[in-house]
């Protein structure tokens, strides 16, 4: 029961609320508390002091512990707004989600998972297809296709497509479908980075299965090939679109953002809540910076940092594992890990913390079976 409340959380979410909301409406409210039902108050301590958990997951509770409180004083000391230090430590109490359902495995959260990311793609696309025009969306649609779960359901979409088992036909044409509308909403929102490595994560797996089925796997490159095929010259106008994006922004000063960072960081940082004026953003006073490693630096200074990056590398050493058991899963978690802890702010999000979680409980269910 409290896991599909877990599951009811999620597509509630999927459907009407998005990543990184400006505020909370009964949308959010519901999720919280489908959430909370989910993890279940005496459970989720057990989880959280149990000794255990597996090293990876006893550092991320180090990690949770430290970024709850120290930064949380430092806020408190420097009369950060409330609402402002809310919004900074929510993201962080997502993050102890891995630890509760470790012992506790959601079985059906990787699909799940996949229908969250294509029905926020679809949203996303929705005003596109009613209008039969790319001409952009509405404010609160914009950071729909920038969830962690976008480039997640299109490689797990894929990965149905060109399943070398025999699978039903349905779910053959559900991943299609799905990594459709989840690269459509890539393309259309020109993220450049979360296509490339999408794409090259694709071509990865059908690689690495043409290895045993090199016929089959032809065929499934030639029809999916085909289906894209009409929609060739949005495509070419959008890649175009894509060129001359880089070109006018390049990086979007996301190497300038860091070292801004690391210039007016002080030991301890500036504590949740903290605003700063930020390059990547044209200078605006913002919360949030588009790296994990400076993200913590600015709110938990230098240890926060060092904290940071062990948590990148120990995650990072666990999706490993999972891509070499189950190459499909690993590349559809791994991309859009590596995309969030670098490039973008997915890492705040709901969504990052059920992919860990995910990450987490599928290599506890293989130790335990074999």
């Amino acid at each position: 029961m409290k896991h599909y409340a877990f599951y009811i959380a999620l597509i509630l979410y999927a459907c009407l609320s998005n990543p990184t909301p400006d505020t909370l409406s009964w949308v959010e409210y519901c999720v919280g508390g489908l959430l909370i039902l989910s993890a279940g108050i005496i459970g989720s301590w057990n989880n959280l002091t149990t000794k255990s958990l597996p090293p990876f997951l006893q550092y991320h509770r180090v990690f949770l512990i430290y970024m709850m409180s120290v930064p949380l004083v430092i806020g408190l000391a420097n009369t950060s707004m409330p609402r402002d230090i809310l919004r900074d430590l929510i993201p962080v109490v997502f993050l102890i989600i891995p630890i509760i359902f470790y012992s506790n495995q959601p079985n059906y959260l990787s699909i799940v998972l996949i229908i969250s990311g294509g029905l926020f793609a679809l949203r996303y696309c929705a005003p596109f297809i009613s209008q039969l025009s790319f001409m952009g969306t509405h404010d609160g649609l914009l950071y729909l296709a920038n969830s962690p779960l976008v480039p997640f359901a299109a490689i797990m979409g894929f990965s149905w497509v060109s399943d070398p088992q025999r699978i039903l036909w349905s779910k053959r044409i559900l991943g299609l479908a799905i990594m459709a509308i989840t690269f459509i909403a890539m393309i259309t929102m020109l993220q450049r980075a979360p296509l490339i490595l999408t794409t090259l994560s694709c071509l990865i797996l059908l690689g690495l299965r043409s290895l045993h089925r090199p016929i089959h796997s032809m065929v499934i490159g030639a029809i999916i090939m085909a289906c894209f095929l009409p929609m060739l010259p949005i495509i070419i106008d959008l890649s175009q679109s894509m060129i001359h994006k880089t070109l006018s922004v390049g990086f979007n000063n996301r190497i300038e953002e860091f070292q801004s960072v690391i210039a007016q960081s002080s030991f301890f940082g500036e504590g949740w809540g903290a605003l700063w004026q930020s390059p990547a953003v044209a200078d605006i006073w913002v919360r949030f910076t588009h790296n994990t490693i400076s993200y913590y630096w600015l709110k938990a200074g230098i240890i926060g940092a060092v904290l940071s990056l062990f948590f990148i590398i120990l995650w990072g050493r666990e999706i490993i594992r999972v891509i070499r058991a189950n190459p499909a899963l690993g590349l559809a978690i791994a991309t859009p890990f590596i995309i969030h802890v670098t490039l973008y702010t997915g890492f705040k999000t709901l969504d990052f913390a059920c992919l860990l979680a995910l990450c987490g409980t599928w290599r506890t269910r293989v130790q335990s079976s074999s």
